[in-house]
């Protein structure tokens, strides 16, 4: 990112990811930070159950005041919430791919979620300079919702032999929306897509099974 941002200026890249970091701590043991955090933002492995035990651990280090919130792109709020004492301070904040880059951001506020909890999660968006927009706690949300259907399709048919990946892509780009779908298919994992759709209910969009075996990983751009 910061090659790029400072691609006529490297020293005030260099300058810029050195300030970054000198903001930012880490530890293996997040039980151990958490009773002095305000926020907590997770973004781990997309599996309700492993998010679950997560939170559940955190939530009995945690300060009552801290808020809770989950980066998951697909799976329900309400259900990883469940595993806390705090639903009223639970909420979801996705954020996009590459997260630097990406200005758009997701606030999804189920119906456990306080309006004190909702607004403290906009404003601190805000805060960080992207675009929060609001969403229940519908499946995959408003963006991915829309997005893993066309993502799906855009596969089956060069699986199919319908059309080349190159030349999907550049259908779409040519239609001026802006983005290569077979291309975004394999940079955001097709395990993901895979799964989100079973999540979403979207059985009719799943594609053929063998589109997903690990060689299909290697195909490059």
């Amino acid at each position: 990112m910061s090659k790029k941002k400072f691609a006529e200026n490297p020293k005030a890249g260099d300058e810029f990811v050195e300030k970054t970091l000198s903001s930012i701590s880490t530890c293996t043991d997040a039980a151990s930070v958490v009773h002095s955090t305000d926020l907590v933002v997770e973004a781990i492995v997309e599996n309700l159950k492993v998010k679950n035990k997560l939170f559940q651990r955190l939530d009995k280090f945690a300060a009552e005041h801290t808020i809770f919130a989950s980066n998951t792109s697909s799976l329900q709020i309400t259900s990883i919430a469940s595993a806390t004492t705090r639903q009223d301070r639970f909420a979801g904040l996705h954020f996009f791919n590459p997260v630097p880059l990406m200005k758009l951001v997701e606030a999804i506020k189920t119906p456990m979620t306080s309006q004190k909890t909702f607004e403290s999660l906009v404003d601190f968006s805000k805060a960080l300079g992207k675009h929060p927009v609001s969403c229940k706690d519908t499946p995959g949300f408003m963006v991915h919702h829309l997005l893993v259907p066309y993502l799906v399709k855009a596969i089956r048919m060069h699986e199919g032999g319908d059309a080349s990946k190159e030349d999907i892509d550049t259908a779409i780009w040519s239609w001026e929306l802006d983005t290569l779908w077979v291309h975004l298919s394999f940079l955001i994992m097709l395990d993901w897509i895979l799964q989100s759709s079973f999540w979403m209910g979207g059985m009719k969009w799943m594609p053929r099974t063998h589109c997903f075996s690990p060689a299909h990983h290697q195909i490059s751009w």
